[in-house]
């Protein structure tokens, strides 16, 4: 677009569009939003606009982009939420004592014994003896790594170069 007024004024529609967006009738967001027809105009819309002039196809992006937001936000409000426990009695979920006293037996005279805790320095984390955090190695045959050979980048590139005959 050569004439700036031109421009301005697509610019500035897409302002408008992009503030008046939450409201906008459900039925006009939905046209543009939920049907494909309207989704490729969108998209139409933003490929031609990049084509005159990137701010102006940045204007029109995001006036899209406020559309399919506005569309979501509307969809996200008629959710509800599930309905709670309607009697003041009933429990939505187990109750604490189920997991400190247990579930009834399933079976009459099911034997649940008691299980054993592991000790103390199976499973600590804290330091043994002195804490001084030195470091004891297993044995001289944990640490066997050894230093790669390395080539130089340039002596490496020379050399497949003269055998393959791309220099002298």
């Amino acid at each position: 677009m050569k004439n700036t007024t031109a421009l301005l004024s697509v610019l500035g529609a897409s302002f408008l569009l992009f503030l008046s967006a939450p409201n906008i009738p459900n039925w006009v967001l939905q046209m543009f939003v939920n049907t494909y027809v309207g989704v490729a105009l969108l998209i139409a819309s933003v490929l031609v606009a990049l084509s005159v002039n990137p701010i102006l196809a940045l204007a029109v992006f995001l006036t899209a982009g406020a559309f399919f937001l506005e569309n979501r936000k509307r969809v996200l409000i008629k959710i509800e939420a599930p309905e709670q426990a309607a009697e003041p009695g009933k429990e939505v979920a187990a109750p604490l004592s189920a997991v400190t006293e247990g579930s009834p037996d399933v079976v009459e005279g099911e034997a649940h014994p008691e299980q054993e805790e592991p000790s103390r320095e199976a499973h600590s984390f804290e330091p043994d003896g002195d804490s001084n955090n030195e470091f004891r190695p297993v044995g001289h045959s944990i640490n066997m790594k050894q230093p790669l050979e390395t080539a130089n980048p340039h002596e490496v590139a020379d050399h497949y170069t003269r055998s393959y005959g791309l220099s002298s």
